[in-house]
C-alpha cells in the first residue's frame, strides 16, 4: 500500500512537471511569435509617462509571470489565452498587462486618481476627499479626525480597505493598525502581471465615505476609446452577515441586458436615476476614459447627489471574470489594441 501511494505521488509530480514545461514552451513560442510581428511591441518604446509589462519584467521573469497568469486563465476559462491574436475581452486584458502602455505612476495609485479628471469636467465630478495619509500604519486618534464614516485603504492594490466609523475604541484601532501594517508590507500584483501597483510608495489613506452607506453601488463604465459601451452596477456584499455581492449589467443607455447576459450573482436593486445624472455620468466616464484604448471608469453617487470618481481599472478582475461568451466576445470586439 505504501509503495502504491508513493508511485501515485511520483506520477502526480511528473504530470505537474510536464504540465509546467509544456505551458512554458507554449508561452515562449507565443512570445517569440510576437517578437517577429511587423508591429511588435518589442520594437517600440512607450510614450513618456507610460510603461509596459515588457519594460518592467526581465526576459526570464516575463516568461515566468506569463506562465503563471496563463495557467490561472486556463484554470478559470478552460483554455490557454492566445496572446498573438487575442480576441475576447478577458484575453485582451491578459495581453494588455504585458504589452499595452499603462499610465504611470497614476494607475493603481489611489492618491493620484484625481489626475485622470480633465479640467473641463471638474465642475461635474471629484474624488472623495482624503482626510489622512501616511507611509506608516499609525492611524489618527479620535481627536485628530472628525467623527463619521470613512474608508481606510492601502494605496497600492485591490481589496485592501475597511469601512470604519470614528471615533474608534482602543481595541478596534489597534486591530486596524495591525491590518494596515500587513498591507504596507505586501507588494501587490507582481505575480499576476499587475506590476504598475509597485511603482510608487505604499501608503495608508483615509478617505470620505461619500455614499454614507455600507453597501453603496459602484457604477462601472466600460469605456473604449472615449465611448461608453457597457455599464456594470456592483454592490459589494458582507460575508460576515451572509450578504453576497450583487451585479447587474446594463447597456450604454442604462437598460438591463438580456437575462442570459447577466451575472450568476444576485441583481442589484436600484432606483432609476434622473436623466441629467445619467447624462453627466456618461459624460464624465467618456472624458476620463478618452485617453485610453480601454478603461473601466468606476463612479460613485454621493449622498449629496454629487458624482465621485472611485478609480480607473485597466485589468478588471485580472481577466478572470466569467462572463457569457457572447458578452466577452462583444466587449473584445470593441477593444481595438
Amino acid at each position: 500500500m505504501i509503495r502504491i501511494k508513493f508511485i501515485r505521488k511520483l506520477s502526480r509530480i511528473f504530470k505537474s512537471f510536464y504540465y509546467i514545461l509544456s505551458l512554458r514552451n507554449t508561452l515562449k513560442y507565443q512570445i517569440d511569435t510576437i517578437r517577429k510581428l511587423p508591429d511588435s511591441p518589442f520594437n517600440t518604446s512607450p510614450e513618456n509617462g507610460f510603461r509596459r509589462g515588457i519594460d518592467y519584467y526581465s526576459e526570464a521573469e516575463l516568461l515566468r509571470i506569463l506562465s503563471l497568469t496563463a495557467a490561472l486563465y486556463r484554470k478559470t476559462h478552460g483554455r490557454l489565452p492566445d496572446l498573438v491574436h487575442p480576441t475576447g475581452f478577458n484575453e485582451k486584458i491578459l495581453w494588455s498587462k504585458f504589452f499595452a502602455s499603462i499610465k504611470v505612476p497614476e494607475s493603481g495609485n489611489k492618491l493620484l486618481t484625481s489626475r485622470f479628471i480633465p479640467d473641463d469636467i471638474r465642475h461635474l465630478i471629484a474624488c472623495p476627499a482624503i482626510h489622512w495619509r501616511s507611509s506608516s500604519p499609525r492611524l489618527p486618534r479620535n481627536h485628530e479626525i472628525k467623527p463619521g464614516f470613512y474608508y481606510v485603504k492601502a494605496t497600492h492594490g485591490s481589496g485592501m480597505y475597511k469601512r470604519v466609523r470614528y471615533p474608534l475604541d482602543d481595541t478596534s484601532l489597534a486591530a486596524l493598525e495591525a491590518q494596515c501594517a500587513k498591507w504596507l508590507r505586501k507588494p501587490y500584483g507582481l505575480e499576476k502581471g499587475e506590476w504598475w501597483y509597485n511603482l510608487f510608495e505604499r501608503e495608508i489613506i483615509i478617505d470620505e465615505d461619500v455614499a454614507q452607506s455600507p453597501r453603496s453601488i459602484a457604477y462601472d463604465f466600460f469605456v473604449f476609446r472615449g465611448k461608453v459601451e457597457h455599464i456594470m452596477l456592483h454592490r459589494k456584499g458582507d460575508s460576515r452577515h451572509g450578504e453576497p455581492d450583487e451585479v447587474t449589467r446594463l447597456d450604454a443607455a442604462f437598460r438591463p441586458l438580456d437575462p442570459s447576459q447577466q451575472s450568476h450573482r444576485p441583481p442589484v436593486k436600484f432606483d432609476p436615476l434622473p436623466e441629467d445624472t445619467m447624462r453627466n455620468m456618461r459624460t464624465c466616464a467618456e472624458r476620463i476614459g478618452s485617453g485610453f484604448p480601454f478603461a473601466r471608469v468606476d463612479l460613485l453617487l454621493g449622498k449629496d447627489g454629487k458624482l465621485y470618481l472611485a478609480e480607473l481599472t485597466f485589468s478588471p478582475a485580472n481577466g478572470l471574470a466569467k462572463r457569457p461568451v457572447e458578452l466577452d466576445t462583444w466587449l473584445g470586439e470593441k477593444w481595438i489594441l
